[in-house]
């Protein structure tokens, strides 16, 4: 079953850009991107579902923790702790 997978790279000539696409495993998407040249961390490869969440709190000015949990690769669990801002009364 494909799974449709992000992540954040960098080009030959240094720039940095996202690459989506569908593959069996995370492990043959990093292969792939490497054999084509991008430098990439593992770290900065995930399910496009999780990736697409994390960056719309980023642009939301999201202050807190995020909590994913996996279990056997799946993403099982998400928890979201929001904080006040430094500097907010309330």
């Amino acid at each position: 079953m494909l799974k449709s997978y992000k992540a954040f790279v960098e080009d030959e000539k240094g720039k940095k850009i996202f690459v989506t696409s569908d593959y069996d495993s995370k492990r043959n998407f990093v292969s792939d991107l490497r054999n084509n040249g991008y430098k990439v961390k593992v770290t900065n490869v995930k399910l496009e579902k999780v990736f697409n969440y994390l960056l719309n709190l980023a642009s939301n000015d999201f202050y807190g923790k995020i909590v994913v949990t996996f279990e056997q690769g799946k993403v099982v669990h998400l928890k979201k702790e929001e904080s006040l801002k430094p500097g907010v009364n309330f």
